[in-house]
């Protein structure tokens, strides 16, 4: 039995639909993949942006010594704020005169460290570092309300 050429163009028509529908799915399961990755990154970033100074000061804090006193912890900042910045001048030493490659993990840790103290800082005053933060910037935007700007030679 020969089909008539409705049929043939009908045949070739639900072929066609066939291949453009196989192709659309392939391409809305490639786009819900991407969807997906989309919003692990989204969410990823997000975590990332809201866990600020506030949320580090609170996780720093669980490391401290409670035991100290209000005078005993301020020495004790004092102190270890000094020790650290003498370990980041080591290692830009070591760098600058010593023909190092700059260690840049070894420096991540170290100002790592200082921002321990700076926090232990905040805490025992019983002020937020976002707080500091916030001052700071508002003082320099006062200071430099131009941005920074490299005095002219004379």
């Amino acid at each position: 039995m020969s089909m008539t050429s409705e049929q043939v163009t009908a045949a070739r028509l639900i072929a066609n639909l066939e291949v453009e529908n196989e192709v659309l799915s392939e391409n809305l399961t490639a786009t819900q993949e991407r969807c997906t990755q989309l919003i692990e990154e989204n969410r990823k970033l997000k975590e990332q942006l809201e866990y600020g100074f506030d949320s580090y000061q609170k996780d720093a804090a669980r490391t401290r010594n409670n035991e100290l006193s209000h005078i005993e912890a301020m020495h004790n900042i004092a102190y270890g704020l000094t020790g650290e910045v003498g370990e980041v001048v080591d290692v830009l030493k070591k760098s600058h005169f010593k023909g190092q490659p700059l260690d840049l993990e070894k420096l991540k840790g170290e100002l790592g460290d200082l921002l321990w103290y700076f926090a232990d800082a905040c805490t025992t005053l019983g002020i937020s570092m976002s707080d500091v933060a916030k001052a700071n910037i508002e003082k320099l935007r006062l200071r430099h309300p131009n941005g920074f700007e490299a005095p002219t030679p004379k």
